[in-house]
């Protein structure tokens, strides 16, 4: 706990105070998903054909928190005030190195005005004497320990009351506070929230072609390659006319890896494609076939 402004504030994080999601592995917000999802939509697309779809994780990871912020701010905040809380500053969000037990948390301080603990003892005193049963069930279901969980959060009211663990015990409240106003699901409301928006807003991805990064592409010869292969009567002339010249040298060029993210590769799926492959790793343009066919 610390003092600001003569206001007591809250260490806490999405996973003590569920009232908002950053989860990115294995949800709608995962950045390799995302990637994945737009790859997969262009490699069905004649005019895509050569594209991918690069995510920066940095700046996805930003206005996924961005974005947190907005949603505490327009949803959270104003339904809190009642509860004596009169301000969350988010922080960061924090990632764990490996997501076998936790995932993504925001990071926030909760401020909480000058008479709060007058007003937590009579809410949880109306949430003890509520004829509800959910408050109890809640505590049991998500605050006590279970065979592969240990919980360190306070298991009664009483416990939440004595304030031992600060921290916890306020999370405990504020968690208790969120379900009385019938919010419990703003974790998963949040996570759509802010995934609609970068589905729609988003700057985090790029679309690349792949032909044009292997050609320093100034002149766009990245999408005249695009154009050659799109026409089917002068793909075939140039192919046949360059395998009589010079052989079959794009015999093994089955692949091609990008070169801002190389672990996407495009899989040539015939001997066109691998011509081109061929043509774009030694910087051949579509106007230096055409000579070399003539």
């Amino acid at each position: 706990m610390e003092a600001n402004n003569n206001l007591e504030s809250f260490n806490l994080n999405s996973e003590l105070f569920p009232c908002v999601s950053v989860a990115m592995y294995g949800t709608e917000l995962s950045p390799v998903e995302y990637e994945s999802d737009q790859c997969n939509s262009m490699a069905y697309d004649r005019e895509t054909l050569f594209n991918y779809y690069h995510l920066d994780y940095d700046t996805w990871k930003q206005e996924i928190l961005e974005r947190a912020t907005v949603f505490i701010k327009d949803n959270v905040l104003p339904r809190f005030k009642k509860y004596g809380v009169n301000d969350i500053q988010v922080e960061k969000i924090w990632s764990p190195r490996y997501y076998n037990f936790h995932n993504d948390e925001l990071e926030f301080t909760v401020y909480m005005e000058s008479d709060w603990r007058a007003t937590m003892h009579r809410y949880l005193d109306e949430f003890r004497r509520s004829q509800s049963d959910k408050f109890v069930d809640y505590i049991l279901k998500h605050f006590h320990s279970c065979s592969g969980f240990c919980s360190l959060m306070p298991t009664s009211f009483p416990e939440i009351e004595a304030f031992a663990d600060e921290d916890r015990c306020m999370a405990a409240y504020l968690t208790l506070c969120l379900l009385n106003e019938d919010c419990i699901n703003y974790a998963n409301e949040s996570r759509e929230d802010i995934f609609e928006w970068l589905s729609g807003n988003s700057s985090a991805g790029s679309e690349i072609n792949m032909l044009s990064e292997y050609l320093n592409d100034d002149d766009n010869e990245g999408e005249s390659y695009v154009d050659l292969y799109n026409n089917d009567y002068a793909l075939s002339n140039l192919y046949h006319d360059l395998l009589a010249r010079k052989g079959y040298v794009w015999r093994g060029y089955n692949e091609l890896s990008g070169k801002v993210d190389p672990s996407v590769q495009l899989q040539a799926k015939n001997d066109a494609m691998r011509m081109i492959f061929w043509a774009v790793n030694n910087g051949y343009t579509v106007a230096d076939l055409k000579a070399m066919a003539a």
